[in-house]
């Protein structure tokens, strides 16, 4: 998976508990109230691993267009990296056409207290989502550095990961600014780590989940407003001390604001488009 750039280094309920339910079809036409994905969409993105940084969640903070908004519709760029058979980093990835994996995603939105910490949660719902495993290699393509990628004829671009969207229904009225997060589980971490002495874990290519990262978003977004983008910080949940920003400091496993005196996101932020009804 790739690191986070320039560092891009159990708190999670469990995903049977669903404090907010998908929300059914809107009647209400919705409009974007913030927005932080590229259009178009390139063949991939810098990317927020989790397995790779013992992550189990990772999430930014947003400020919404003037409200008020309820009943929001969320949507994250993912990067999956991996393969059928194969390996990303082995350059030997192979994959059908149309391959699929299925796993849950959980998205929640919880409240920004004055100094930017976690507050008490909006809004959380789980789904299964579908989603591409990467492209096949392409050896007469992508060769030399970009030896093992998949080629994008979109982007006319070599990528290691693929870029895909997922969207997801909350049933919430929110404040003017929120903190979004997306979790899920990998081999070692989440709310119920699969572990280790699985099927998949026990294949050359591993667990398609292990090889799932959250997309990032580079620059301002183009709707609203990354409260923190300036400051370089993110909110994040890893096991390992190292993989924050502030070494461990403020403690490890749980979800919170990774807080140095000096940044260490970059120009990074999770990759998040929010719709929502008027209020």
């Amino acid at each position: 998976m790739t690191r986070r750039i320039p560092k891009l280094a159990a708190a999670m309920l469990a995903a049977t508990v669903v404090l907010a339910v998908a929300a059914g079809t809107a009647s209400a036409a919705k409009t974007v109230i913030y927005n932080h994905i590229p259009s178009p969409l390139p063949g991939n993105l810098v990317s927020q691993p989790f397995q790779a940084q013992q992550a189990s969640e990772f999430g930014g903070q947003v400020e919404f267009i003037t409200g008020p908004w309820k009943n929001p519709s969320v949507k994250v760029t993912m990067s999956s990296w991996a393969c059928v058979t194969g390996t990303w980093n082995e350059g030997n990835c192979g994959t059908p056409a149309g391959s699929k994996f299925a796993w849950p995603i959980t998205l929640s939105l919880y409240h920004a207290e004055p100094d930017n910490s976690v507050g008490t949660l909006i809004a959380r719902a789980t789904k299964t989502f579908t989603m591409p495993y990467r492209p096949s290699a392409n050896y007469s393509k992508c060769t030399g550095a970009d030896a093992g990628k998949w080629y994008s004829n979109a982007s006319a671009k070599c990528f290691n990961g693929k870029a895909f969207n997922i969207s997801l229904g909350l049933k919430a009225n929110l404040p003017a600014k929120a903190i979004i997060s997306v979790a899920y589980n990998t081999s070692g971490y989440g709310a119920e780590p699969q572990g280790y002495a699985t099927a998949c874990s026990s294949k050359p290519e591993g667990c398609f989940y292990d090889s799932l990262n959250v997309g990032l978003g580079e620059g301002p977004p183009t709707v609203g407003v990354a409260p923190l983008l300036a400051e370089e910080k993110a909110y994040f949940n890893t096991a390992q001390a190292g993989q924050y920003c502030d070494g461990g400091s403020a403690g490890t496993g749980t979800f919170r604001l990774d807080s140095p005196s000096a940044g260490c996101w970059g120009e990074y932020q999770p990759a998040i488009e929010v719709k929502a009804a008027a209020g």
